[in-house]
């Protein structure tokens, strides 16, 4: 009985009601359906009862005491919708079906199309592409760390090249340098003193001016 009951006909007022009157009504009924203002010898169908419409009633002044919620709820209630659900309302508004502006034609009780396009689109930009660029960065700094690993190889490779040509060419007995070697010669008196003449008769002046002598005679 309470779920084919109006937000209205919960609080008992009327649909055109002011939000004072809606606010009184609610007060006014939550005395009468509050759990804990039932008397205790009540049945357990009664408590029931005043729960479930209690629940109803909270809802009901949550969205008439909202201007925009309630219009809303208007709308729903004349198509036979007695309970306000935001899932609803935007199947209403945004119905795909052809030639219909809203309203319940078609209606499958399923997600909007235009809601799952936005969840998608929200989803490729808050988590996708987030995802994409961390990847990227990620190969980009593998890649760096590769080619800093390649150049400090090299240069190992560089300078041990270097150092073994070093100790090879340390290694590497001097070349000898030609000893002089001293031949004494020896000769008999007679090689000796034609030596000696040989190296007076180049030296001597007196030989010098004889030549000179000779030659002017």
């Amino acid at each position: 009985e309470v779920e084919g009951m109006s937000y209205y006909e919960l609080l008992e007022i009327d649909p055109k009601a002011s939000e004072r009157e809606i606010k009184k009504a609610f007060r006014s009924m939550a005395l009468k359906y509050h759990p804990d203002k039932i008397k205790s010898e009540a049945t357990e169908e009664e408590k029931s009862y005043a729960e479930s419409r209690f629940m109803r009633m909270s809802k009901a002044y949550e969205i008439l005491s909202n201007e925009m919620l309630r219009n809303r709820y208007n709308e729903l209630l004349s198509h036979g919708i007695y309970d306000y659900d935001e899932k609803v309302w935007n199947q209403f508004l945004y119905d795909s079906t052809p030639g219909s502006r809203g309203g319940f034609a078609g209606f499958t009780g399923e997600t909007p199309w235009w809601v799952d396009a936005s969840m998608t689109a929200v989803l490729a930009t808050c988590v996708v592409l987030p995802l994409s660029m961390i990847w990227k960065e990620k190969k980009r700094k593998e890649k760096a760390d590769q080619n800093k690993k390649a150049t400090f190889l090299n240069s190992i490779k560089d300078t041990t090249a270097a150092a073994s040509a070093a100790a090879e060419k340390c290694s590497d007995p001097a070349p000898s340098r030609p000893k002089k070697v001293h031949v004494e010669q020896e000769f008999d008196e007679d090689q000796l003193e034609i030596l000696r003449n040989s190296y007076k008769t180049a030296s001597s002046p007196v030989t010098a001016g004889g030549i000179e002598a000779s030659s002017g005679g």
